[in-house]
């Protein structure tokens, strides 16, 4: 069986005629990523705004969607965080004076704790 020849330039040569110059098949490049806008600024997260932002009502049914135990534990935490500023602003350091607003809170757990325990007690 004879061998089929590849067809290329000398090819042509062979045969008195030339070979019409294709130019080479460019590739497309790959397409190039577009540029992204630059994101905003992601909103702040913290704690602190996120407290800020929420009104009463929201905070009141955020304590209301947690369970017993987790609200427990995080009123306890709570209230040792402000007994803990309050004592450290009312100790050897008075730079740090309590807030109006940490001394009104105080005064207020205080208040509510008494009437919900105040006929509770033997």
């Amino acid at each position: 069986m004879a061998r089929r020849a590849a067809s290329d330039e000398r090819q042509a040569d062979i045969f008195g005629a030339t070979l019409p110059e294709h130019p080479s098949p460019e590739r497309p490049s790959p397409p190039q990523p577009k540029p992204r806008a630059e994101p905003a600024a992601p909103p702040d997260f913290s704690l602190d705004a996120l407290a800020e932002r929420l009104s009463p009502a929201d905070l009141e049914g955020l304590a209301a969607a947690v369970s017993d135990e987790a609200l427990a534990r995080l009123a306890l935490a709570a209230v040792r965080q402000l007994r803990r500023r309050l004592a450290r602003a009312g100790g050897r350091s008075r730079s740090k004076r309590p807030t109006a607003a940490l001394a009104r809170a105080a005064r207020q757990i205080a208040v509510e704790l008494g009437e919900t325990s105040g006929g509770d007690e033997a």
